[in-house]
């Protein structure tokens, strides 16, 4: 018997005044293990107990070799080296870790404070100044400590078994050499971690970026993902609510039926919002977050848009589970994430078929009829063929959570990936579309599917009737109907009327999509059509309600409305302002303000604390362009395409500074870079013709277009045809 939890809860029923006190402090999950010891055992089995952890012996997974003989480690121009040493701290003897690296000859070397990770790779958190040049080394961990900047070492730990090609060190750009003048530079915002990743590898964490000194001051409660981070803190035993998962009722599946139906109440799934609120791709709308308030009200999630997904859904960057999932026949059948995965553990209920098996019929699914495979091998796994995995950061296999049927005829049409050719790479698309037919016979698939894909291509002409019973189609995933949405404002003028009806939805990410698709609308119309969603209960759609309204006269009774929901977007902006990307939404919304001073600050910060950010350096300019500083703006290109060489943006963009000032041969030699740069980019092939065809190379131009000449009613087909007729009345082209 374990007396001292005895202790505990009797010591808790005798002192009422003791269990009133705690109301007035931060409940920990220490707390928690006088009671849910069984919980405490598996939780600390997790990935979320190793999330984030002071550097030292029992944490450490990597090999750290002595002073004078330390484990090295090379990438391309690069080389670093791992070493520990015991040094006296606090009057005692404490082994501290070491990673240097060397470039061009010049060492730094940097003390790891944190471990970040535990499996498949750990990393490894330093402060960005190398050791010489810090006053102060004392800071190695502990709760509610206040953390200045850190950033991610390039290199990491494959903690991966030797046999499966671990136990090294790494670097996650595995083909190329990330030089410093380059945004994914490790000491670069993009591998901070107060911004990028603190907040889900900590408990209660407050980024507390400072906007006007470009400061962190950072703190958490608990360095790991702890009972608090996803159990409400009613600072109360035994009253967490958010996390409240069971349901009166059961998965049921009787002998004839192949699939399992849920029999009971309805099921409440809102507990899901809490593994939402790290398990997505999302921009903050608050500093931290908490288990008791709902996602929507804390972030504004990504849709499914290439290049995040493939135009079905496939993830295809790091996008991590919620877009997926939420495309999922078993999301809306009401499967929740605990149905497959111990809460505490995380890891799965079982590592084989019989996990599926607790709702899809054996006799049915796990038959070599069904999937073609030997039973038992890799190939008749359920979640080979439709949960395919992708590596992320090198060996961090992620398994694609939308469920899909592997569709090799959708490769050849659409580009997009099958499980199929994932295992079988020596196979052709024909031969796994072939062996798919013999086993299911023709997949068909329901017209939306195809649809969807159309709608998301740039170059598929597709009517705005098809969008709208596209977006109506109760029978589509919400969040693929949202993503719809959102392009539709960028290929139709939106009607109206249809949009009203959007807005109306219970559905959050309609509203979402909806929003976006208003981008090309005039202010006074964003003023009638948006304004009433300045009181919606979600949070991100009041914040990105007034983004859109900033500058629009609103009726007198929603003024109130907006200023609520503006403080709401300042918020936002204030958080994610330690990136270029919130800097120059800071900067967009000052303009919409005719704030151009203000503007012009914001997007001269997006320069100096993310240098390698592009589009800093073009909204910069465009405020010189707006305001007739010719020599500013140029200025500006010349800087830009001195940081950033190999930019296509900022070569198109100064292509058109040249074209303005009727330079067009050294126009063309900017948008010759670009094209090269970015030959995909239709907007740059378009803008290379015309310039082409300005100083006289009329049949270069052509040659240029010409491949585009078979798509019917795009742009680019548009003006081939115009230049060929031009073409036709000028001897010297023909």
């Amino acid at each position: 018997m374990d007396f001292k939890a005895l202790f505990i809860s009797l010591f808790l029923l005798m002192n009422s005044s003791l269990v009133i006190a705690q109301h007035l402090t931060k409940y920990s999950s220490a707390d928690c293990a006088s009671c849910h010891q069984k919980e405490i055992v598996e939780w600390q089995r997790s990935h979320h107990a190793k999330s984030m952890m002071p550097v030292a012996l029992d944490t450490v997974r990597g090999a750290f070799g002595t002073e004078e003989s330390p484990i090295r480690a090379n990438h391309k121009g690069l080389s670093a080296a791992f070493f520990a040493k015991e040094l006296e701290k606090n009057s005692k003897v404490a082994k501290m870790y070491f990673l240097s690296l060397t470039r061009d000859g010049k060492t730094n070397t940097f003390h790891a404070k944190y471990t970040f990770g535990i499996e498949p790779l750990q990393q490894y958190l330093v402060e960005p100044e190398p050791l010489e040049s810090t006053q102060n080394d004392s800071d190695v961990g502990g709760n509610d400590v206040h953390h200045n900047r850190m950033q991610v070492f390039p290199f990491a730990w494959d903690t991966r078994p030797k046999s499966e090609g671990g136990q090294r060190w790494f670097t996650q750009y595995i083909d190329e050499d990330i030089l410093p003048a380059d945004r994914l530079h490790w000491q670069q915002p993009l591998q901070n971690w107060n911004g990028m990743c603190a907040d889900c590898h900590s408990d209660n964490l407050k980024r507390g970026y400072n906007s006007k000194t470009n400061t962190f001051k950072t703190s958490f409660n608990g360095n790991n993902v702890d009972c608090l981070a996803c159990h409400d803190d009613k600072s109360i035993p035994h009253q967490s609510g958010a996390s409240k998962i069971a349901n009166s009722g059961v998965w049921f599946r009787e002998q004839t039926m192949p699939t399992a139906i849920w029999k009971g109440e309805p099921r409440n799934n809102d507990f899901m919002d809490t593994c939402f609120a790290c398990h997505s791709l999302r921009t903050p709308l608050t500093d931290g977050f908490d288990s008791t308030t709902k996602f929507h009200n804390q972030f504004m999630p990504s849709l499914l848009t290439p290049p995040l997904y493939h135009k079905d859904g496939q993830i295809k960057e790091e996008v991590y589970v919620y877009g997926s999932f939420l495309q999922s026949k078993m999301y809306h059948a009401g499967v929740n994430c605990v149905d497959c995965h111990n809460p505490h553990t995380l890891k799965l209920k079982s590592d084989n078929n019989a996990l599926c098996a607790q709702c899809h019929a054996p006799e049915v699914f796990d038959v070599k009829e069904h999937h073609g495979h030997p039973l038992n091998s890799l190939g008749a796994k359920c979640i080979n063929c439709h949960m395919p995995e992708k590596a992320f950061m090198v060996v961090d296999y992620r398994a694609d959570h939308s469920f899909k049927v592997p569709r090799p005829d959708w490769t050849k049409k659409y580009g997009v990936p099958n499980a199929c050719q994932g295992c079988h790479t020596d196979k052709t698309v024909d031969w796994a579309q072939a062996s798919l037919n013999e086993l299911h016979g023709d997949l068909k698939a329901r017209p939306n599917e195809e649809l969807y894909m159309h709608l998301l291509s740039e170059q598929q002409a597709t009517s705005q009737q098809e969008y709208w019973r596209f977006i109506f189609d109760e029978s589509v995933p919400v969040i693929k109907r949202a993503t719809a949405l959102s392009v539709l404002g960028t290929r139709h003028q939106v009607d109206l009327n249809q949009l009203k009806r959007i807005l109306r939805s219970e559905h959050v990410l309609l509203k979402q999509g909806a929003l976006a698709a208003t981008t090309n609308m005039p202010p006074q119309q964003l003023a009638q059509l948006l304004a009433p969603l300045l009181n919606d209960i979600n949070k991100s759609v009041r914040v990105d309600a007034a983004l859109r309204l900033v500058g629009a006269q609103l009726p007198h009774n929603y003024l109130s409305l907006f200023k609520q929901a503006f403080k709401e977007l300042e918020e936002m902006q204030d958080t994610n302002n330690w990136r270029g990307e919130g800097r120059m939404n800071t900067g967009i919304t000052a303009l919409k303000m005719r704030n151009v001073s203000k503007a012009e600050t914001q997007y001269k910060m997006a320069i100096f604390i993310d240098p390698y950010f592009a589009q800093g350096y073009v909204n910069l300019s465009d405020v010189y362009r707006t305001t007739n500083q010719v020599q500013k703006e140029y200025k500006v290109y010349v800087d830009g395409i001195e940081k950033l060489p190999n930019n296509a943006l900022i070569r198109y963009a100064s292509s058109l500074f040249h074209v303005r000032q009727k330079d067009y041969n050294s126009a063309l030699v900017q948008i010759k870079e670009a094209v090269e740069l970015a030959p995909e980019n239709t907007q740059y092939i378009y803008a290379y013709a015309l310039i082409l065809d300005r100083l006289g190379f009329l049949k270069k131009a052509l040659t240029i277009l010409e491949p585009f000449s078979i798509n019917t009613e795009t742009p680019l087909n548009q003006l081939y045809y115009q230049l060929e007729q031009k073409c036709a009345q000028d001897a010297q082209c023909m």
